[in-house]
């Protein structure tokens, strides 16, 4: 799984920055982050998923940061052109909870 997850890492920014021009967001910011932690995975698996390590979905993980909401629903439509959204974080709902979400 870590070993699929590395080779992807690099790709996967690329690909973000790909679907930010393909959407006509090149003044947006992508931040990639560093491989999730093999230990906060296995806690996170243990605790949260019943051991069941399909369930984790962030090994590999990314953030495009927009100016504003059309900016934000052009990148996540140009994103679901290419992939299946598993979850989206609107910390714009009032709803959000940054707690609930873990970030």
């Amino acid at each position: 799984m870590y070993a699929s997850a590395m080779e992807t890492h690099e790709e996967f920014a690329r690909v973000l920055s790909e679907i930010t021009s393909e959407a006509g967001c090149d003044s947006v910011k992508i931040e990639v982050g560093e491989l999730k932690d093999v230990e906060r995975s296995i806690e996170k698996v243990a605790e949260e998923y019943g051991g069941d390590f399909s369930r984790l979905l962030d090994l590999v993980r990314g953030s495009v940061i927009c100016e504003n909401i059309i900016e934000a629903t052009n990148v996540l439509r140009a994103i679901k052109k290419r992939f299946e959204v598993v979850r989206v974080k609107n910390r714009l709902d009032p709803k959000f909870s940054a707690l609930a979400e873990s970030g």
